[in-house]
C-alpha cells in the first residue's frame, strides 16, 4: 500500500513519518505542505482511498462544499471518501451527504450517535474520475478563535491526506491511498 500524508506542521509530519516507520509503513509518504492546495495531490492523486478527517468540522462551509466537488479529482472510479464532521447546530451533514451525492458519489455508510456529536460518512465514487486542476485552493483552515469546539476545546493549526493530506485542527487527518 502506498499513500501520502500532506501537514503544514514540520513537528507534526516529522511524528506522522515517525510513526509510519514505526509501523513498518515503508510506502508512507509525508509531505510538509498546505493540504488544502491542490497541488499538494500531484503525482498522488487518483488515489483509491482519501481520508478527510478532522477537516470538513474546521473550514467555512463554502470551502466544505467546494472540497466535497473537488473529490472526484482526488478519488479514482470506485474509490471511496472517508470523512468526519460534527453535528453542531447548523448541522450540515445532510447537505454534505448531498454534494457527495451531486459529485458521482453513493454513500456506503453514515454514522452518529445523534445531533450535538460526531458522524462519520463513507462514500464511493461512481461517477468518473476528474482531472485534478493545479493550484486551485479548496479550503483554509479557520482560525483558532473561530475554530473552538462543540464543547469549548480549543484545537490546533494543522493540515488533508489522500491517504494523501495534511493533519487537522482537531487532530484528525486527511488522506489518500493512491492504487
Amino acid at each position: 500500500m502506498r499513500g501520502r500524508l500532506v501537514e503544514l506542521d514540520p513537528g507534526l509530519a516529522a511524528a506522522a513519518l515517525d510513526a509510519a516507520k514505526a509501523a513498518e509503513l515503508t510506502d508512507i509518504e509525508v509531505v510538509v505542505a498546505d493540504a488544502g492546495v491542490t497541488d499538494s495531490y500531484l503525482g498522488a492523486a487518483p488515489v483509491d482511498l482519501v481520508i478527510a478527517c478532522g477537516v470538513l468540522g474546521n473550514i467555512s462551509d463554502h470551502d466544505v462544499e467546494t472540497t466535497v466537488r473537488a473529490m472526484p479529482s482526488l478519488c479514482n472510479h470506485g474509490g471511496t471518501v472517508i470523512w468526519t464532521r460534527h453535528r453542531s447546530p447548523p448541522d450540515l451533514t445532510p447537505t454534505i451527504r448531498h454534494w457527495f451525492s451531486e459529485a458521482g458519489f453513493s454513500e456506503q455508510s453514515f454514522t452518529s450517535p445523534g445531533v450535538n456529536s460526531f458522524a462519520v460518512g463513507v462514500h464511493r465514487l461512481d461517477g468518473p474520475t476528474d482531472t485534478l486542476i493545479a493550484g486551485q485552493r479548496l479550503f483554509t483552515f479557520l482560525r483558532d478563535e473561530m475554530a473552538a469546539g462543540p464543547h469549548g476545546a480549543r484545537r490546533r493549526s494543522g493540515g488533508v491526506h489522500p491517504v494523501s493530506g495534511r493533519s487537522s485542527p482537531e487532530g484528525g487527518a486527511a488522506g489518500a491511498v493512491p492504487s
